[in-house]
């Protein structure tokens, strides 16, 4: 019984956990790298920058090959007029991502057709 109680309480802190994210869908009118490596976008659901990795370093633990790939998505994104989705671990309104290098970490980058 003890065992079912700690599954139970371990579901629940995982799915409370979930329910505290933001998921933050957006189109991204501009991108940009700066002279470190590190991208940014400029998110149509907030006025300013947002980095979300760097190409050439480990960020925030996002990988230059993750990266890459982010990138990649994100351009095209901007090219077709795209959305986005921004995962965050954080629980915060998406209109209030902190800019440039202070943004956290996203946990996954989607693109939406």
């Amino acid at each position: 019984m003890k065992r079912l109680s700690t599954l139970f309480l371990a579901i629940c802190m995982f799915f409370s956990g979930a329910a505290n994210a933001a998921y933050c869908d957006t189109k991204v009118n501009y991108l940009f790298i700066d002279n470190t490596g590190l991208a940014h976008a400029y998110l149509h659901i907030k006025p300013g920058y947002v980095a979300f990795c760097n190409l050439n370093t480990n960020w925030k633990n996002i990988s230059p090959v993750t990266c890459a790939g982010w990138v990649s998505m994100i351009r095209s994104a901007v090219a077709r007029s795209a959305g986005v989705r921004f995962y965050y671990a954080e629980s915060f309104k998406c209109t209030e991502i902190p800019d440039y290098q202070n943004a956290p970490s996203p946990g996954y980058i989607m693109l939406n057709d």
